[in-house]
């Protein structure tokens, strides 16, 4: 049976629940697991080295969210002790709190980008632990203002990019310089979420996209190209202290519900 903290989390937002296991699967399923599990449990490490058979077979026998909150349930020792790793302690780090879709038409007229072809079907709250990073952003924001942009990636980065941020110097794109890429234009970074397998038992969807939603500095040194109707297209972040992560839209793959 679950414990009743564990319970309690689960209950009070089954899809933030839910977003943040299939994530954790999309990362754990990777064949990149070695850098896009990140953070990796601790306890599947033995002698240096990552147990990623052990930890995926743990993770197979966990049920989905409505099996997980029916009584008679019973879960193995191993699978508790990484949904209370997971669901428990991650906390402490990254929460996400569903919002209502409104809150997309707010982000939308604050970058004024009002027309997209594809809405979102969830848009979560990202609250991260204050850090000395996000100390330093608190800062340069309250000196230069900010503004919003979205930022798009495979699915199976998200997990380590709502644990370790958008870092500068793992980008591999340098089409316009070398940087973290957004962009205030939400079709722009839809080109870049590739669609992956999330969670098999997922109540939200097997398959799904992501895009971040980030409050970017307006600081002299981040570097855009801007289109013809005036919008930054690209928005290059070369200090990763002028960037947070602030929402996640969720776009379930067709036919994968």
């Amino acid at each position: 049976m679950m414990k009743a903290k564990l319970r309690s989390i689960v209950e009070r937002d089954r899809l933030a629940t839910d977003i943040k296991i299939s994530l954790f699967s999309a990362a754990l399923r990777s064949f990149r697991f070695d850098s896009v599990l990140r953070p990796f449990p601790q306890v599947y490490v033995k002698f240096g080295e990552k147990q990623i058979d052990l930890l995926r077979k743990t993770f197979n026998q966990i049920p989905g969210i409505a099996e997980l909150l029916q009584e008679e349930t019973r879960l193995s020792a191993h699978s508790l002790e990484l949904l209370e790793w997971l669901l428990i302690e991650d906390s402490n780090c990254v929460y996400l709190k569903i919002l209502p879709i409104t809150k997309l038409e707010e982000i939308l007229v604050s970058t004024g980008f009002h027309n997209y072809t594809t809405r979102p079907s969830l848009i979560f709250d990202v609250v991260s632990k204050e850090t000395t990073s996000s100390n330093r952003f608190n800062e340069l924001k309250r000196q230069y203002g900010s503004f919003y942009g979205y930022h798009g990636s495979s699915v199976e980065n998200f997990f380590s990019i709502l644990h370790t941020g958008l870092l500068s110097h793992l980008n591999n794109r340098s089409l316009f310089g070398e940087g973290t890429y957004l962009s205030t234009d939400l079709d722009v970074s839809l080109n870049f979420s590739a669609t992956g397998s999330t969670w098999g038992k997922s109540l939200i969807a097997k398959s799904m996209s992501c895009v971040a939603v980030c409050e970017i500095v307006k600081h002299p040194r981040i570097l855009a190209n801007k289109n013809k109707s005036g919008t930054e297209k690209y928005i290059i972040i070369q200090d990763n202290d002028c960037l947070k992560i602030r929402f996640l839209l969720i776009y379930p793959a067709a036919g994968s519900v």
